[in-house]
Formats: C-alpha cells, sequence, structure tokens
C-alpha cells in the first residue's frame, strides 16, 4: 500500500468499480424498462411513497455503521482471539440495532403513508401498495447493513462477485413480475419479492466471508462485550441522530416537497433523474468499500502523509469523472428519451446533468473527511453544517416555486445547493480546528 498506483488496494477497488459499472448498467436498464412501463405519473405517486418510508429512516437512523468504524480499528486486545471476539461483537451490535430499527421503520412507515399520502398526490393509492413498500424498505436497510460490514473483512473479490449475483438475480426478478403484472402493482409485487430473494443471498455472502476471514461462525454465539464502547459514544450516536435529520430532509423529504409544490409528473420526473443519478453512487460504495476501513486505519495510525495523497488523489480523479459523466449526458440523454422512452420524459435532460455534479463532492471530499469528523468526535459542527445546507436547499426550491418556474430542474438545483454548502461547509471547519495532524502536514508540504 505504499504507492496509489499499482497496489493490491487499487487492484481490489479496480475490480470492485468494474463489478459496480456492470451493476449500475443492469440497474439503469432496469431502471429505464420500469420507466418506460409506468411512465411520469406512476413515477410520482412512487416517489411520494419511498419519500415518506426515507423520511422515517433518517428520523431513525443513529449511524451505528460509522460508530463501527471507529470502534473496529481503535480497539488494543492483548491477544488475537480476544480481537476477533471484540470485533465480533462490534459487528453484531450494530446488526441488532439497525435490525430493530427497521422493524420501527415499517411500522412507522406505514402509518405515515396512510395518513399523509393524499397530502402529496392526487392519484387513488391502495393499502397494499404502502405494505410492500414500507416492508421492502425495511428489508433494504437491514440488507445495506450486512453489504456495509462485510468492507471490513476485506473479502473484495467475493464481495464484488456477489454483488453481481444478487444484482442480476434482482434485476430479472423485478423485470419478470412487472412484465406479468404491470402498473404499480406489478412494481411494488416486484420490489419486494426482489429484496427478499436479495436478502437471502446477502446473509449467506456475509456469513461465509467472515467464516474465510476469520474463521468466525457469525451467528453461531453472541457477543456483546463492546455494548459498553458503544455507550461511550452516545454522543456521537446522539449528533449522529440529528444528522439524520438533515439527511431526512434532503434525500427524503425534497421528493415531498416535490410533490407537494407540483403535480405528479413533475414529481416523476425529478423522482427519475434521482433514481437514474443514484446509479453513480454505486461507484462511490467502490471507493467506500475499500478505501473506508482504510481512512480509519490511517487515522488511528496517525498516518497523515499517506492520507494526505490518497485525498488529493480522489478530488482530482472524481472531478475528472463528473466532467466526463456530465458531456456524455449531454450528448445521449436526448436520445435515450426519444428511442428508449418514446419521448415520455421530456425536460428530464437537465434535471439528471445537475443532479450528476453531486457525485465529485460525495466521492471527492465525503470520502475522506467523514472519517476524520467520525474519529475526531466533532460531529457537531458537522451537523449543524448539514441543517443549514438543507434550509438553502428546501429556501432555494420554494424561491424558484414562487416565481412561477415549473420543471423538475428546481429539485435538482436545490440537491446541488445542499452539496456544495455541505462540502464548503467541512472543509472550512477542518482548516480551522478539527484536525490539526492533517493540516500541518499540508501545509509543512509533507506529501
Amino acid at each position: 500500500m505504499n504507492h496509489i498506483i499499482g497496489s493490491k488496494k487499487n487492484w481490489e477497488v479496480g475490480y470492485i468499480t468494474l463489478i459496480n459499472i456492470v451493476c449500475s448498467v443492469i440497474g439503469f436498464a432496469t431502471g429505464i424498462f420500469n420507466a418506460r412501463i409506468l411512465g411520469p405519473d406512476n413515477y410520482g405517486v412512487i416517489a411520494v411513497i419511498t419519500g415518506i418510508n426515507t423520511v422515517m429512516l433518517n428520523l431513525l437512523d443513529v449511524r451505528l455503521i460509522d460508530v463501527v468504524g471507529k470502534l473496529y480499528f481503535q480497539r488494543e486486545a492483548r491477544t488475537t482471539q480476544e480481537l476477533r471476539d471484540y470485533r465480533t461483537s462490534v459487528l453484531q451490535i450494530c446488526l441488532i440495532g439497525n435490525g430493530f430499527v427497521s422493524v420501527i421503520l415499517c411500522c412507522l412507515g406505514f402509518v405515515a403513508n396512510y395518513f399523509f399520502l393524499p397530502t402529496f398526490t392526487s392519484t387513488e393509492i391502495f393499502v397494499r401498495w404502502i405494505i410492500m413498500q414500507t416492508i421492502s424498505a425495511a428489508l433494504i436497510n437491514i440488507m445495506n447493513t450486512f453489504v456495509f460490514l462485510q468492507r471490513f473483512s476485506n473479502q473484495f473479490i467475493i464481495m464484488g462477485t456477489s454483488r453481481l449475483i444478487i444484482q442480476i438475480i434482482a434485476s430479472s426478478i423485478m423485470v419478470s413480475v412487472l412484465m406479468v403484472f404491470g402498473g404499480l402493482d406489478g412494481y411494488f409485487f416486484g420490489q419486494i419479492t426482489s429484496v427478499s430473494v436479495s436478502l437471502i443471498i446477502t446473509i449467506g455472502v456475509f456469513a461465509n466471508i467472515w467464516k474465510k476471514a476469520e474463521g468466525i461462525y457469525f451467528f453461531k454465539k453472541l457477543f456483546l462485550f463492546a455494548f459498553k464502547d458503544y455507550q461511550s459514544n452516545f454522543r456521537f450516536i446522539l449528533m449522529g441522530n440529528f444528522l439524520g435529520y438533515s439527511k431526512l430532509f434532503h434525500r427524503g423529504g425534497d421528493s415531498l416537497l416535490i410533490g407537494y409544490l407540483f403535480d405528479d409528473r413533475i414529481t416523476g420526473l425529478y423522482k427519475f433523474a434521482r433514481s437514474l443519478t443514484d446509479g453513480l453512487y454505486m461507484l462511490f460504495d467502490a471507493l467506500n468499500q475499500v478505501y473506508g476501513p482504510f481512512f480509519y486505519e490511517m487515522l488511528s495510525k496517525k498516518n497523515f502523509k499517506k492520507y494526505i495523497k490518497y485525498c488529493v488523489f480522489f478530488v482530482l480523479g472524481s472531478g475528472l469523472a463528473t466532467i466526463l459523466f456530465v458531456v456524455l449526458e449531454l450528448f445521449s440523454l436526448p436520445i435515450l428519451n426519444t428511442v428508449l422512452l418514446n419521448g415520455k420524459y421530456s425536460g428530464i435532460e437537465i434535471p439528471i446533468m445537475i443532479l450528476t455534479i453531486p457525485f465529485f463532492f460525495v466521492a471527492g471530499f465525503y470520502l475522506w473527511y467523514w472519517p476524520i469528523f467520525v474519529t475526531s468526535g466533532r460531529t457537531g459542527s458537522f451537523v449543524a453544517v448539514n441543517m443549514v445546507a438543507v434550509v438553502a436547499q428546501y429556501g432555494l426550491v420554494l424561491i424558484f416555486h414562487f416565481y412561477g418556474l415549473n420543471e423538475p430542474s428546481i429539485g435538482a438545483y436545490g440537491y446541488l445547493c445542499y452539496e456544495v454548502i455541505v462540502a464548503v461547509g467541512a472543509l472550512s471547519i477542518l482548516a480551522s480546528r478539527n484536525c490539526k495532524g492533517l493540516t500541518n502536514a499540508y501545509r509543512t508540504n509533507q506529501l
């Protein structure tokens, strides 16, 4: 790991990235098929239901997965077995906690959708849609926890291969069910079926990965002695919950705001643009799977010189990648709408290009500055920046609406505004006080 280019870690990133690109293509094709069958109005209904569930999830989210990153590398044990048992305990407690959150999410999501959906859409809503979507949201949250925790095993080849297999199976189920049933019934039934199958496979992969990596039979014995270390991070967990509130409005409430201000078509166009550009975050996840644990490890070793080298690398690399994505979209999106979507999604080009730009801030900055906030315990300032960014995001949307603009790009501008403010605010905090070791390494030219 002494060199950025040619190291084993970068080979693993290359493999994971390749897998995620393939998965993104499969997901993109599935999304195009769904959009062609459903149309923008139905997509608007989906946006509202999923938006309410996203709000509930972020309301409950206490960022236990980030506590894992902090504890996994910062516990000194006397023996290898003690360290193994401790790390197993850290992972198990996270799974139990997020499982509990998922159960509450399912219940609250159903209640919230049942009572508040008519506020955001004029379409008649069936209870079965709400039930299927809320259960799917809970299962996805559990599955994402299993997937996230796999990265600490360093079994990236198995992780990538299994992800590709799961993506193929899930997309095949989704397309097949939608073709048979059609409409929103087909969409929600296909979703819950594909998610259930994916979760079963993910749990099996998770158990085998940890057996191979550490010789751990993960579900055979329960270790709870790391619970006291979770308790010692109560302030971080509390701040993580407040951070969840900002994410609540940023990625869940935004669709609801658009649904409240505009009709189902505009909401559907915005939701579709979000769903396509969210595929880019599979590339971010590929980097985070490998380099997330790496950054936590470098901070625990106080290896700031290497840390900053990787920071610069990601800023430059993600910037170039974002420019490339936008240029490709500029030429391909008109063809996409005309040929594949039968012209049903006119006006989708600008929102997609705008929503691509946040990839630069997430992959280029968030990837490495978030571990600094976690390990330094200075998450309060970061939460405050996120709250300010949410206010700016919503304020911008409301201003555009006040002046009579009626297009899906309004939501995209607000979304981008949030990401810019968070990145600038976070970097300002780090430069001023949060990480003297890193800033001093940079200022003294220790690169």
